[in-house]
Formats: C-alpha cells, structure tokens, sequence
C-alpha cells in the first residue's frame, strides 16, 4: 500500500518538518512502514509558488492492515 502526501509548510518549517520525520520514522518502521521517497519539486532559488508543494513524500507499508492498525492505534479513542 503506497500513500502519495503533498506537504505545504509555512515559511521557516522545512526544519520542524525534518525533526517530526525523524520523531516519527521509527513508528512507521514498527508498522510496516517506510518514506519510500521525498521530492521537493521546487528549487530554493525558485519564486514562490502557493499552489505547488514545498514536498512530496512516498510512504509505503507492507499492507492495507498495517496502515489501518497505526490510525487505529494513534491513541484517538474519545475521537468520534
């Protein structure tokens, strides 16, 4: 099962951004799952542009199930 995720950031997040990939990678690993790639389809000497993505990240899990178990495991039990 592969995720295709377009991240936005605000100005000056790109490193908040890698501090939560690097929070986060090892619960994705314990669920089957991995960044499979990362673009950034924009340059940094590019104008800036609201509608394109600063990133876009390809997340893949070993299956559907595992990628259901982590939403379900995410602690949200009073949510809904």
């Amino acid at each position: 099962m592969r995720y295709l995720a377009l991240i936005y950031l605000a100005p000056g997040q790109r490193e908040g951004l890698r501090r939560y990939e690097r929070s986060v990678l090892p619960v994705f690993k314990r669920h089957g799952g991995a960044f499979e790639r990362i673009w950034t389809p924009v340059g940094p000497d590019a104008a800036p542009d609201a509608e394109a993505p600063d990133e876009i990240h390809l997340l893949r899990f070993r299956s559907r199930g595992r990628a259901r178990g982590r939403a379900a495991g995410s602690g949200n039990a009073g949510a809904g």
